[in-house]
């Protein structure tokens, strides 16, 4: 029997430190199992950068033990916990085609429970930090891997063409049956400003392989849902509908939009090329421009704080000029206070209070 001991032990400055210690035996059971025969030991990682799939880059801390028995019902296994923090993930921008297999000739059954701190979701319209666990099951390899992990959001932020949505709440759930392609499901609640309006998203559905994600846009005060959408979309609202109308329906426009998938054909220019990276640039929650053949207008908003919004509103053309500049206190979700001054200094005080009917 070999006793493996520290002999693995070592430290290096840019990949963390990883440790083994343990027992080997590899002349242990049947015929069969000589090479593999009988093990236990422990597997300790320590800062170490993780880099999987190039979707996921971290830092690992991990403890698991390898246990080989040649007379147990699971001859292989292995065990233990793994956090992953710091970690960026990028997704990828194509959808997956193809089986992907990956089946090792060494297959040890897997129950591993995994915590992820501070992970940062980042694609072209989303930037949402994600903590969570769950456990991987199954067997090494990737067809007979099980994987049940949920992820809940800290904090982050939805982009839209006309304004920035405040996470309130997002959950995500990844699961994978062994044999089975992975799935992913989500649900977001989140608040945008466009204007005197507060956009309230809420809805969920599923994420990949398909998107088949579905939200809803309620504003304050009210407004059609295609009314509300459409001041996040930035497109008229006749360009979206009920199933079978022109557009898609407002719900499913807006998934489409938090999926990456909404189709460029019903969004106009400012939206696709102008408004989003300048939000980021400017460090805005709100960009918009008003173009109809008689004026232009642009509109600009801000939270200077968690209840107090700024926003801007100037024309660009036309045969009247204006200008206002508003700022509005949310003392609750249906009751809020403001001040406005037009560009003649007239001061105008404002009491909102919604009710639902």
């Amino acid at each position: 029997m070999l006793d493996v001991g520290r002999a693995l032990d070592g430290g290096f400055s840019r990949q963390g430190k990883f440790t083994a210690s343990g027992s080997y035996d590899p002349f242990a059971g049947p015929r069969r199992r000589w090479g593999l025969g009988r093990y236990d030991i422990a597997l300790a990682a320590e800062r170490l950068e993780a880099n999987m799939g190039r979707i996921i880059r971290g830092q690992m801390d991990a403890n698991l033990v390898l246990r080989g028995e040649p007379n147990a019902a699971r001859e292989d296994m292995i065990s233990g916990e793994a956090r992953i923090s710091r970690a960026k993930v990028t997704l990828p921008r194509e959808k997956m085609e193809g089986e992907i297999s990956w089946k090792p000739w060494f297959s040890p059954h897997l129950d591993i429970e995994v915590r992820t701190e501070d992970m940062e979701v980042s694609t072209r319209m989303a930037r949402v930090e994600f903590s969570g666990q769950g456990i991987i099951g199954g067997r090494l390899g990737y067809e007979p891997l099980a994987v049940d992990m949920k992820f809940r959001a800290k904090r982050g932020v939805l982009d839209f063409p006309t304004a920035l949505a405040e996470v309130q709440k997002m959950d995500v759930t990844v699961t994978k049956e062994p044999g089975e392609p992975l799935r992913a499901l989500g649900h977001v609640e989140a608040t945008a400003r466009v204007g005197r309006y507060r956009v309230d998203l809420t809805g969920g559905g599923l994420l990949f392989p398909d998107s088949e994600l579905r939200i809803v846009a309620t504003a304050t005060p009210p407004l059609s849902e295609a009314h509300a959408t459409a001041l996040l979309l930035g497109v008229p609202p006749a360009a979206l509908g009920a199933t079978g109308a022109a557009g898609p329906p407002a719900e499913q426009a807006l998934g489409e939009h938090v999926a990456q998938s909404l189709s460029t054909s019903v969004t106009s220019i400012a939206a696709t090329g102008l408004s989003a990276p300048l939000l980021r640039a400017a460090g805005l929650n709100e960009l918009s421009f008003d173009i109809s053949p008689v004026a232009t207008r642009l509109q600009l908003g801000k939270r200077l704080a968690k209840k107090i919004y700024i926003y801007y509103l100037s024309s660009l053309s036309g045969a009247t000029r204006s200008t206002l500049l508003r700022t509005i206190f949310d003392i609750t979700p249906e009751f809020s206070v403001g001040v406005s001054i037009n560009e003649q200094e007239q001061h105008t005080f404002e009491i909102q209070n919604t009710r639902a009917f």
